[in-house]
């Protein structure tokens, strides 16, 4: 089966897709689709919402909101 293109967060229609509780799982449990592994065993549940939120922070300085 290939691959799926990987997720650009930027990108406010694919991004809307996923809420901040949707990217915060496939952070620690992995999207298989796309061949990106999950983080759980080196990022901890807390700090797991650091790169969530990233991606809304650089969204917002884009001048994208959600």
């Amino acid at each position: 089966m290939p691959l799926k293109e990987c997720a650009n967060f930027l990108d406010l229609d694919h991004s809307a897709i996923n809420g901040p509780g949707e990217k915060y799982w496939l952070i620690g449990n992995s999207s298989p689709e796309t061949g990106i592994p999950g983080f759980s065993a080196q990022i901890e549940p807390f700090d797991r919402w650091h790169p969530v939120n990233h991606i809304l922070n650089l969204q917002k300085s884009r001048g994208k909101k959600k």
